[in-house]
């Protein structure tokens, strides 16, 4: 299975964990926005008046390597998925975005082999885990962002 095949699916998932669906747009890149006019555009449900978006991308270190199985060769990709959830404290805003991060981790959690079309069985990998939780600015908008990883296993030959 390749690179694309494999974000559609988690781009997939992702968009189908409740409170996001329909909700927040999951795109599978990185989006960077310069105006808060590209933000109320592109990174925010159409029924949603809060800036809140996900994205789903290969990791930063070591996205994919690969392995000798018998006469096969596997693939060992990692991913980074990162969501981002406009600061709004006398909402409390970070309690709603920690609940949309942990359904996200469950989904993925009770999901690991993407409905049969990864594996899960490699020594090397880990669980989907949340990884970073911290604060960034955006087009002059202060935004939550939570980091996800997860890693699978796919033959790429043999």
């Amino acid at each position: 299975m390749s690179v694309d095949s494999i974000r559609s699916l988690l781009r997939t998932k992702v968009a189908g964990v409740a409170g996001i669906a329909g909700v927040a747009p999951v795109y599978d890149y990185s989006r960077h926005v310069t105006t808060m006019e590209e933000i109320k555009l592109m990174l925010r449900g159409s029924s949603q008046e809060r800036p809140h978006w996900w994205s789903v991308k290969p990791a930063q270190e070591n996205p994919v390597t690969f392995h000798k199985r018998g006469f096969c060769t596997d693939g060992i990709y990692r991913w980074d998925i990162t969501g981002f959830y406009a600061l709004q404290d006398a909402a409390a805003s970070e309690k709603a975005f920690i609940t949309i991060v942990e359904a996200v981790c469950n989904a993925l959690l009770a999901d690991l082999n993407l409905g049969g079309n990864v594996r899960f069985n490699h020594p090397d990998l880990g669980l989907p885990g949340w990884v970073g939780n911290d604060y960034v600015m955006a087009a002059g908008l202060l935004l939550h962002r939570a980091r996800i990883t997860y890693a699978c296993v796919s033959q790429v030959q043999g």
